[in-house]
């Protein structure tokens, strides 16, 4: 990492204080005139505004790489110092641990190794200096490269020494720190305990705003599924590593993908992306003080799981989270840089909010906004449908509902459900201005072509939440589900994986008996609501609804209908249990005129 991201007022002052201190002396006496140190801090200045303009943004952590460097810069020797010198200046201040112990300095400035390498940089810097003076004035940057070039080749040969002698001399004095130092994840609580000794921890308060009124700073953990989106996957990536408000971990999820996505994110969180994820993760280290010793709690991972669907890729990322904030996000989506901060400067001053969330722009093949309706009242979220799934939850949140993404609900609106749950807790939601979230829309996705060849999911959906849909709502839904057509193949196979998966949930056992009575299997049918009555929640009235239209009519059972009318009495009452028994097809029937249930439900 460069000092790119640092003001450009603060440059010279950095120069001043890091390079100087740091390579043109060493600690004892200063090297070379102030000409050549003058020099040489122009064009450390002309080198690193050059790679500002063109936005280069890398990290050379290896005498490998940083040899690389030095060859392929330019092939000017003084240039190759300022590369070499900018990026010992950036380890010296993302790093500080690394050059600012002066008991250590002082260990390395006594060793044959510093004095010899001293003694060859004061060689090399002479000879560099007897190139310059030649000019009456010190010229310009340029003109300096021109005379080193002149010289002849032993002098030339010489510089590249010089060069080769200041790394050396900087390696001795600060790679020994290095050794441990990784790019350890946030911490969830500050270090309060004093640092170590000899060591300077540079500390930047952060913006006013993230100051908690009450508490720790928050953390964020980002639950990333991947199935499919490979080509995507390093843009969603980049858009959360660049948060303003950087995430304490980032969680992928590669559910069981035949293209091994997770293996293509180990890559880009450990090679393209580590700058600047270490970069972000100091971020937060220096914002709120964390020490060593704190982080180690979160760590960026890529988790592999079984194909068993999105819905259960989020909630085994969510169970391995550490952060008390969950955002998850789809391998093809992204979010604004500065949804995170501005998210996290509301909870800083309204400690009690628990779900953040903003409207959403569509890109891609489609330019539609969202603009997200207000979730303040219940009967909304059941009418317009779910929040964008990049919405900040508490995990707590996630937490107190019964199945979170709920992995029983065949081919998706997962999220629709989870949304519907937290409609049951005390939410303290808050939205933010501006599209901060973005989705990528595709005309021929799978939730597209879902949302066309299977119109019974919705329907499915919403018997899950017999207490917050009308009674009147829900019958029409079981009217459609018992025709013939009511269940497409795919999502009968997918029942069946629910009711074995999920064997304890009473909806799969609903859904079954609804696919058995419109095959006129009506015992097996009576069996799959029995099973379901057994496990239903108390409000839920559906199983014995279905068994006493069941033995009514198809079984002929006249004790057993009792049983369930008697059942459905206690839950609705004689006046209420007398207009849902005659509104089954989505109009009022006599009782006695309503046609049986059979293929027609």
């Amino acid at each position: 990492m460069y000092l790119l991201d640092q003001q450009r007022a603060g440059l010279d002052a950095l120069i001043v204080g890091v390079v100087d201190p740091l390579i043109f002396s060493v600690h004892d006496a200063p090297i070379g005139s102030a000409l050549v140190q003058t020099v040489i801090r122009s064009w450390i200045v002309t080198v690193v505004k050059r790679e500002c303009a063109s936005h280069v943004h890398e990290v050379v952590d290896s005498e490998v790489a940083l040899s690389k460097r030095v060859v392929t810069s330019d092939n000017d020797p003084i240039t190759c110092v300022a590369f070499v010198l900018v990026e010992h200046i950036d380890l010296a201040v993302y790093e500080p641990e690394c050059a600012q112990s002066k008991a250590a300095a002082a260990a390395a400035a006594s060793s044959d190794e510093l004095v010899a390498a001293k003694s060859t940089t004061r060689e090399c810097i002479s000879n560099l200096e007897g190139c310059l003076v030649k000019e009456e004035k010190m010229p310009p940057p340029r003109t300096s490269t021109s005379a080193v070039l002149s010289c002849t080749p032993k002098r030339l040969f010489l510089v590249v020494l010089c060069l080769f002698a200041v790394i050396l001399l900087t390696e001795v004095l600060m790679l020994p720190n290095l050794i441990g130092v990784a790019a350890l994840p946030v911490p969830t609580t500050a270090d309060n305990s004093a640092p170590d000794e000899g060591a300077q921890v540079a500390v930047a308060a952060p913006p006013a705003s993230l100051r908690p009124v009450t508490g720790a700073p928050p953390n964020i953990s980002v639950i990333m599924p991947c199935y499919g989106h490979v080509h995507f996957l390093e843009e969603a990536l980049n858009s959360v590593i660049k948060q303003q408000y950087p995430p304490a971990e980032i969680l992928v999820v590669d559910d069981g993908s035949p293209e091994e996505c997770g293996k293509f994110a180990s890559d880009m969180l450990d090679g393209s992306l580590a700058s600047a994820r270490r970069r972000s993760i100091r971020q937060l280290q220096t914002w709120w003080g964390w020490g060593d010793g704190d982080m180690v709690r979160f760590r960026d991972e890529v988790l592999v799981t079984p194909n068993r669907g999105v819905a259960h890729a989020r909630n085994s990322g969510i169970r391995r989270a550490r952060g008390d904030w969950i955002m998850c996000l789809d391998a093809d989506d992204t979010v604004s840089p500065n949804y995170f901060m501005e998210a996290m400067a509301h909870v800083a001053q309204q400690p009690a909010t628990n779900l953040v969330y903003a409207d959403q722009q569509f890109f891609g093949e489609s330019r539609w906004q969202w603009h997200v309706p207000d979730v303040q009242r219940v009967d909304m979220a059941l009418v317009n449908g779910p929040l964008p799934l990049m919405t900040l939850f508490r995990r707590a949140l996630w937490q107190a509902t019964p199945h979170g993404f709920d992995e029983a609900l065949p081919k998706g609106h997962e999220d629709w459900a989870f949304w519907l749950q937290l409609t049951r807790l005390a939410l303290k939601p808050h939205k933010l201005e501006g599209f901060l979230t973005q989705y990528r829309f595709k005309k021929n996705s799978k939730m597209r072509n879902r949302e066309l060849n299977n119109p019974e999911v919705p329907r499915l959906l919403r018997t899950l939440f017999a207490d917050l849909y009308p009674v009147r709502k829900l019958l029409l839904d079981h009217h459609e589900l018992l025709k013939p057509n009511g269940f497409s193949e795919s999502v009968r196979m997918d029942v069946s994986v629910s009711q074995h998966l999920c064997p304890q949930r009473s909806a799969p056992h609903l859904w079954r008996g609804m696919i058995l009575q419109a095959k006129k299997d009506h015992a097996a049918a009576a069996r799959a609501y029995n099973d379901s009555k057994a496990r239903a929640a108390p409000y839920d009235w559906q199983p014995a609804f279905r068994l006493w239209r069941l033995y009514s009519w198809q079984l002929a059972d006249p004790a057993a209908a009792e049983r369930e009318r008697q059942h459905l009495l206690q839950l609705w009452g004689a006046a209420q249990f007398a207009w849902y028994s005659t509104d089954v097809w989505g109009e009022v029937l006599d009782f006695e005129s309503a046609v049986p249930e059979g293929g027609a439900g």
